[in-house]
């Protein structure tokens, strides 16, 4: 399942935006409030999807999950989730934490951060949507405040067959937050169409979802094929990673680390985030397509742990397909991904 850290100030303005949509509809043409509605209905069915971490105490919890037990019936959004959660086993309470949250409320979700290890995680936190948009921007993580409007829930983030161009214009209809990338192509380093170098488009497609105020260090990882199979030499591929790692920093601002694998069998080039699966035909040398598709970005509950599964699969194949590592910026770290 799906990992969401919610504090319970979250699911109040979930359940009272709720109410507030279903009176507006009797009043307003029902238009005007669709999308909020709709967004509102993928929030929910995300949340009921996911395994919860939350600031309520455990006491707190029972309370609630004995209350509905007794109805038989819910009577608010709240109850939904929490007695959801509970009854499937994926509630998990982090009071301790937050006890002290009106002091700070950015230091306890900081402190959350360090203590769980959630890098596919969205968080649901209690800060403004200023402070959120800092956030997302600084930690290439999808984090949402208490004051939510309902506008965007990365819904136009489903993409199947856009094309994108060889110098990867295009490539900016899948941006999100995200602070870690796993790139699956056994011909990434060999030289593309005419002979041209690719590097200059790699390096484009990679901005576009590395955030230039990133405070933590972004993570590549390249799963790619030998290049004895191209008699290539290390040296062009020493060459080309170090361009790589230049253009975006150096290794204070990224870790690379590029693998070799002669048991890879995929059809597509493909690219992973901390929330998205992506597909790509031919790229970097000439104009191809791209699919893509964040794991919650769907309205119904069941496609939403189906896309996870699907991203949890790929994941674990490209995990058990590498081999031999023949470039890496730091010895003792490895891919934030392949953490959990």
């Amino acid at each position: 399942m799906p990992d969401t850290f919610v504090v319970n100030d979250f699911i109040e303005h979930l359940d009272q935006k709720e109410k507030e949509f279903s009176s507006m509809s009797n009043y307003v043409d029902r238009n005007s409030i669709k999308k909020k509605i709709d967004i509102l209905n993928r929030v929910l069915n995300f949340l009921l999807a996911s395994n919860i971490n939350t600031d309520l105490s455990e006491k707190d919890i029972v309370k609630f999950y004995k209350k509905v037990s007794a109805n038989k019936n819910y009577m608010s959004l709240k109850e939904h989730i929490y007695f959801n959660a509970v009854k499937n086993q994926r509630l998990t309470c982090y009071e301790e934490i937050f006890e002290n949250s009106f002091i700070n409320k950015e230091f306890c979700f900081k402190v959350f951060l360090s203590q769980v290890n959630k890098q596919s995680g969205v968080y649901f936190i209690p800060c403004d949507s200023g402070k959120c948009e800092e956030l997302k921007e600084e930690l290439g993580l999808i984090v949402i405040g208490t004051d939510f409007c309902f506008d965007d829930f990365y819904e136009d983030k489903k993409i199947v067959g856009k094309v994108i161009s060889k110098e990867m214009n295009g490539i900016e209809v899948c941006q999100h937050p995200c602070n870690s990338m796993i790139i699956v192509d056994p011909y990434i380093f060999k030289p593309g169409k005419g002979r041209v170098d690719k590097t200059p488009n790699i390096i484009r497609m990679i901005k576009a979802f590395m955030s230039e105020k990133l405070s933590v260090k972004f993570h590549l990882l390249i799963l790619t094929e030998d290049p004895i199979n191209y008699h290539l030499d290390y040296l062009d591929y020493q060459s080309k990673i170090n361009k790589i790692l230049q253009e975006l920093g150096g290794p204070e601002k990224i870790l690379i680390e590029v693998y070799t694998s002669t048991t890879m069998h995929f059809d597509d080039r493909i690219i992973l985030t901390n929330y998205a699966n992506i597909n790509i035909g031919h790229p970097y040398d000439r104009d191809t397509y791209l699919n893509c598709v964040i794991f919650f970005a769907d309205t119904d509950e069941i496609n939403i742990r189906n896309n996870y599964s699907e991203y949890l699969k790929l994941h674990n194949l490209i995990k058990n397909n590498i081999q031999k590592n023949i470039f890496r910026t730091a010895e003792n770290e490895t891919n934030r991904l392949f953490s959990y």
